[in-house]
C-alpha cells in the first residue's frame, strides 16, 4: 500500500490524486484520465481548495493501472520535459494559469513522478519497471508540501533485492472454488473492503475465508462479513486476501456449514487456524507458559516415560470446591469396583494426559458422578470436550470405557480394526462432538478391565495423546467447577505405584 496526498475531488466528491499529468488515482480503487473513456478530453476532477490537506491509500494494482494509462492511453498534445529535480515543467509547452497549478508534477519521491519516470524512459510493460517500497516517513517535496508518501525507487531492470510479490496458493483457490466461494479474492485492505461493499451493497450475510501470508486459512460466519473481518486483524495481522460465500439462512445453518467446511479443508491438507471446529491449534498457546513447547514435543514422543518423571505438586484448590465434591467421592469409594475404576483413570492419565500432575485442575478436569448423565461414573474433560469417561450398563454389570482420539494415528484398514476388536475395542463413527475437529474418532472399550490392554497399543496411545495435547493447546478446561480433586489425586497416586 502507498499513501498519497489528495490533490483533487471527483465529480462525485471522492478524493483523487493526480499521479501523472491528466491521470488520477481515486480513493476506493478507480483510475481516471482526461484522455480516456467518457472524459473525452475534459478533466474528470476539480482541484482541492488550498486549505484542504487529506491523504488516502492506493495499492499496487491501482498504481500499475495508472502507469499503464500514463504509458499507453495518455497522449499529451505537447511534450513536457521534467527538470533534473523532477518538479518544474519548462519550455513553451508548460501549462499556464489554473492548469499550471493543477498539472504541475510533484517531487521525485511521489508515485506521480514515479509514473512519469516510467512514461518517459521505461517500456510500457509494467514488469520492466520495478518499484520498491521503503519505510514511510514524512517528506517535504518542492510542490507536495509535508506528506506521507511512500518513497519508491524506480529502476529500469529487475533487481535481486526486490521481494517477490505475494500471491495466493493455488490449492487454497482450488478448494475455495470447489466449495462455492466467490472466484474473486479481495485484498484484505481498506480498498479491498470498500470494493467488497460496492460489489455486495446488500446481502453480506454468509461465510468468509481469509488466506494469510503463509497460506494458512481461517473460515468464519457473519451477518455482515464486511463488519466482522476487521476484528480478525489483531489475532491474524498477516492476513492477505478474503473470499465470500453468501448464505442467507439462520445462524444455526451457517454454523453447520462452517463446521463442515473447516473439517473438509483439513482433510484436503490445508492448514486451518480455526479453534472451534478444527483439529489442532496453530500458533502460541496458554499451555506454553506451563509446559514449554520442547517439553510438549518430548512428551508426545514418550508419554509414559515423561509422565513417570514428573513429580510436580498438585495446585492448591479452594476448600469450598473440595467440600462440594467430597460427597460424590465418598459415594464412589463405596462402589464394589472402586479400585478398578481408580486404576482405569490412573492408567489413562499416565499414558494419555500431558504432564497430568502439572496440568490437573487447569487443563484437564474429572467430574465424579456427573449430573448430566446418570449412567456415568466419571468423565475427563479438556477444553470444552469430554475425552474419556466410564459408564455402567443398564443390562449388565459391565462398566464401559469411551475414549475420543485422533484417527490419523490409529491402525489403518480392515485388519487394523480387527486387531483392536480382539482387544475389546469398537469404532463408533457416528459419535463425535461438534467441536471435535476433522479427525475425531470415538473408541468404545467393552469393559474397563480391558483398558490396560487397549492402551498397550502404541497406536492407540499415540492417537489419544495427540488428541489431548491438541485440545490443551486450544484452552484450559471449561469444567473446572466440576473437578473432583479427591478422585484425581487417588488416580495419580495409583498410577505412581
Amino acid at each position: 500500500m502507498y499513501e498519497v496526498k489528495a490533490t483533487h475531488l471527483t465529480n462525485r466528491r471522492g478524493l483523487a490524486c493526480e499521479i501523472y499529468p491528466e491521470v488520477f488515482v481515486v480513493e476506493g480503487g478507480a483510475v481516471l484520465s482526461t484522455y480516456a473513456g467518457p472524459a473525452n478530453g475534459r478533466c474528470p476532477c476539480d482541484p482541492l481548495p488550498p486549505d484542504v490537506d487529506a491523504v488516502f491509500e492506493i495499492d499496487d494494482a491501482q498504481l500499475e493501472r495508472a502507469v499503464h494509462w500514463a504509458t499507453s492511453i495518455y497522449r499529451p498534445r505537447k511534450k513536457w520535459r521534467l527538470s533534473t529535480a523532477g518538479a518544474v515543467p519548462t519550455g513553451a509547452g508548460a501549462p499556464r494559469g489554473r492548469d499550471a497549478d493543477r498539472r504541475a508534477p510533484r517531487s521525485p519521491t511521489c508515485p506521480r513522478v514515479a509514473a512519469a519516470a516510467l512514461a518517459e524512459g521505461a517500456p510500457p510493460d509494467p514488469a520492466a519497471g520495478h518499484m520498491q517500497r521503503e519505510n514511510r516517513k514524512p517528506h517535504d517535496g518542492p510542490d507536495c508540501g509535508a506528506s506521507y508518501h511512500a518513497p519508491m525507487v524506480v529502476t529500469g531492470a529487475p533487481s535481486d533485492d526486490l521481494a517477490p510479490r505475494w500471491s495466493g496458493h493455488a490449492e487454497v483457490a482450488r478448494w475455495a472454488l470447489g466449495h462455492g466461494y466467490d472466484d474473486r479474492p479481495y485484498p484484505f485492505t481498506r480498498d479491498g473492503l470498500t470494493q467488497f461493499k460496492a460489489d455486495f451493497p446488500l446481502g453480506r450475510c454468509g461465510l468468509y475465508l481469509f488466506e494469510c501470508t503463509n497460506h494458512d486459512i481461517y473460515i468464519g460466519i457473519a451477518k455482515d462479513v464486511a463488519q466482522r473481518l476487521p476484528y480478525h486483524l489483531k489475532k491474524h495481522p498477516d492476513v492477505r486476501t478474503f473470499r465470500f460465500l453468501p448464505h442467507p439462512g439462520d445462524e444455526r445453518e451457517r454454523r453447520t456449514v462452517e463446521r463442515r467446511l473447516v473439517r473438509d479443508a483439513q482433510r484436503a491438507g490445508l492448514i486451518v487456524r480455526n479453534r472451534e471446529h478444527a483439529s489442532g491449534h496453530a500458533g502460541p498457546s496458554t499451555l506454553d507458559a506451563l509446559i514449554t513447547q520442547d517439553e510438549q514435543t518430548a512428551w508426545l514422543r514418550d508419554p509414559i516415560g515423561v509422565n513417570a518423571g514428573d513429580r510436580s505438586a498438585l495446585v492448591a484448590l479452594d476448600p469450598s470446591q473440595l467440600a462440594a465434591h467430597d460427597g460424590d467421592f465418598r459415594r464412589l469409594r463405596e462402589h464394589p469396583r472402586y479400585d478398578t475404576i481408580v486404576e482405569a483413570l490412573g492408567v489413562y492419565a499416565a499414558r494419555c494426559i500431558p504432564f497430568p500432575r502439572r496440568t490437573e485442575a487447569s487443563f484437564w478436569t474429572v467430574s465424579c458422578f456427573p449430573g448430566s448423565n446418570r449412567r456415568r461414573i466419571f468423565c475427563v474433560s479438556m477444553a470444552a470436550l469430554e475425552t474419556f469417561y466410564i459408564a455402567v450398563s443398564d443390562t449388565s454389570d459391565t462398566i464401559t470405557a469411551v475414549l475420543f482420539v485422533d484417527k490419523r494415528h490409529l491402525p489403518a484398514g480392515r485388519w487394523g480394526r480387527a486387531l483392536l476388536a480382539a482387544r475389546g475395542v469398537m469404532f463408533d463413527d457416528e459419535y463425535t462432538h461438534k467441536s471435535g475437529g476433522a479427525f475425531e474418532q470415538c473408541l468404545i472399550v467393552d469393559d474397563i478391565r480391558s483398558l490396560r490392554s487397549v492402551l498397550k497399543s502404541r497406536k492407540v496411545r499415540r492417537a489419544a495423546a495427540a488428541f489431548n495435547l491438541d485440545l490443551m493447546r486450544k484452552r484450559q478446561s471449561a469444567y473446572k467447577p466440576s473437578h473432583c480433586r479427591q478422585l484425581a489425586a487417588a488416580a495419580l497416586e495409583a498410577a505412581g505405584r
